[in-house]
């Protein structure tokens, strides 16, 4: 994690436009700060900004009366990156970590929860994908309920974080102590929620907090967190099946409580969104000068030029929300952000659609495929070591013995899972050079070609070169990871005017989970459907991947001509592009 806020800090410190270092001999930040309220001062003491005097002047105008257009470019100020926004992202980003988390565990913690020596008994197939899909589901309603709460301002986005992080940890618990199907289910069901309102507010709150300058950057910061957490699952459910742990799913499943509890303490230190501040007060002098609070320790005293600026322009979105319908119909009535929901919809479906999902659920079973010959596959003689293999025809024996042979498959999934985060850090550290649309037109042309190489290495007169569909998966999740994993989480926080940014975001997110789960319920179907091998069609899921191939050339197509550039633009002016 230090290493990506350091490449953040490296990659800007050469732009003489910005300045990452700080107020001159400052006092080391503590976290404790954002919650007091105070500014560390350059003699090294805490300052409180917010009386009525610092704030108004004796007698003067407010800040905002007092604002001018200093900036003759049309766009912010120059903006600064200091060590409290940096601490603000990297606590936020612990919701990406446990969206990760809980994705990456399920394939490994399955293994040892279809025994009957250490799990829940002999599963069959549908019993395994209702407790996989369960979290999937879940989260597509605890999406859509965090944009309905944020919009009609019952919690701001701090508040749905902390109710995200307790959810998340009261359901791990009852994962690591559940007894039947029903009650694994009804945990993962209730980590789903949780997902579901984590992966919609945290995006949105990083955005608002983060100045417009970095906000590519540290959005992105919470993917990177969302793919480390799948490869620390799967490297969890590797040393828990190497080292024979009894039931040791329990503690997979378990350990996602861990950054959740920290997630909830970091957050009692954190401000809530400016945005939400202002947007929560209707735009009233209390709540400019709370969000001024909020701005000038997040942005620094120094920096009061970009502190001015930043609250005009949500005072001024502010009021553009008062004066907006309420009503859903009243909210997507304008065109600008009938387009911009589009758009957003259509990256989180593209997203999910290009088949991601089935190298994060089903790795170990398509890393089974690529190192069998194919002929136990058929003949139903491998063990039902994998989730969602479906056919199996064993004895319950010969699972509890060919358990230690998957290992090696599950294992090797932390492979997998790194060159998704290897492509994630170098999309982190080109979102803000390079900008969004090339950045994910290269990503998606990648995807493509990637897709197309996997399915012709699972071919039967295909590449027979043994490590080939690794090899494809590998370059999948590295195009995959610097581009089309980050920017439409991105894009979402970026592309909505405020009074319909909760709900957008909450309807995009919502269109996310509901791809991931047809993905997930449909790869083995689809693989076997598919397959051009109409005698071992298991063993040859080259189809599949070529529908996925189809999708993601169809997404490149339509982009090509309808995804705008959004790097370096204000909100207003992102919004200006969809008018």
């Amino acid at each position: 994690f230090g290493s990506a806020i350091s490449r953040i800090r490296v990659d800007f410190a050469h732009d003489p436009r910005v300045d990452v270092s700080g107020p001159s001999g400052a006092a080391a930040f503590d976290i404790t700060d954002l919650g007091r309220g105070e500014t560390p001062t350059a003699d090294g003491e805490s300052s409180t900004a917010g009386s009525a005097e610092a704030l108004t002047g004796n007698g003067q105008d407010s800040p905002i009366d007092r604002l001018g257009s200093n900036n003759e470019a049309g766009g912010l100020p120059k903006q600064t990156l200091r060590s409290a926004v940096v601490v603000l992202t990297l606590n936020a980003a612990l919701g990406g970590f446990l969206f990760g988390y809980d994705t990456g565990v399920v394939s490994g913690a399955m293994l040892q929860i279809k025994t009957p020596s250490q799990g829940l008994g002999a599963l069959t197939s549908t019993e395994q994908e209702i407790i996989v899909s369960s979290t999937v589901a879940a989260a597509v309603v605890g999406s859509l309920v965090s944009g309905a709460l944020q919009k009609n301002l019952v919690f701001g986005r701090k508040a749905m974080i902390i109710i995200g992080s307790v959810l998340f940890t009261i359901g791990a618990l009852a994962m690591a102590v559940s007894w039947s199907v029903l009650s694994l289910t009804a945990g993962r069901s209730v980590v789903g929620i949780a997902v579901g309102i984590v992966s919609h507010a945290v995006p949105l709150y990083i955005s608002e907090c983060v100045p417009a300058r970095f906000r590519g950057s540290l959005n992105t910061v919470n993917n990177v967190f969302i793919v480390f957490g799948q490869v620390i699952a799967s490297l969890i459910c590797c040393a828990f099946a190497r080292a024979h742990v009894k039931q040791g799913w329990r503690w997979m499943l378990g350990l996602g409580g861990v950054p959740s509890l920290l997630m909830i303490l970091g957050f009692a230190f954190l401000p809530e969104s400016p945005r939400y501040i202002l947007q929560k007060g209707g735009g009233s002098e209390k709540a400019l000068q709370e969000a001024e609070q909020v701005l000038t320790r997040l942005r620094g005293r120094r920096d009061r030029e970009s502190v001015e600026a930043e609250l005009r322009e949500a005072q001024s979105d502010v009021e553009a929300c008062q004066r907006a319908s309420l009503s859903l119909i009243g909210l997507l009535s304008p065109r600008h952000i009938r387009r911009a929901l589009a758009l957003g919809v259509f990256l989180q479906l593209l997203q999910q659609l290009v088949g991601v999902n089935t190298l994060m659920y089903y790795s170990a079973t398509i890393l089974q495929m690529s190192f069998s010959s194919g002929d136990e596959l058929c003949a139903g003689e491998v063990a039902d070591e994998v989730p969602f293999t479906k056919h199996t025809n064993v004895t319950v024996a010969a699972i509890e013995t060919d358990v230690d042979a998957g290992v090696t498959e599950i294992c090797l999934t932390s492979l997998v899972a790194l060159a998704q985060l290897v492509g994630t850090f170098a999309g982190m550290c080109l979102v803000d050079r390079c900008g969004r649309r090339p950045l994910l037109l290269v990503s998606l042309s990648g995807v493509t070609v990637s897709l197309f190489l996997l399915g012709l290495a699972f071919h039967p007169m295909g590449v027979k070169m043994q490590g080939a569909p690794l090899a494809a998966m590998v370059l999948y999740l590295v195009f995959f990871g610097a581009g089309l994993a980050p920017l439409p989480w991105i894009l979402n926080s970026e592309i909505y005017p405020l009074e319909a940014k909760s709900v957008c975001i909450g309807f995009a997110t919502a269109a996310n989970w509901i791809a991931n789960f047809v993905v997930a319920a449909t790869f083995m179907d689809l693989a076997e459907a598919l397959s051009t091998d109409a005698v071992c069609p298991l063993a040859h899921p080259d189809g599949a991947f070529w529908l996925y191939t189809l999708v993601a050339a169809i997404g490149l197509a339509i982009l090509i001509f309808k995804m705008p550039e959004t790097k370096g633009l204000c909100l207003d002016e992102i919004v200006a592009l969809f008018a």
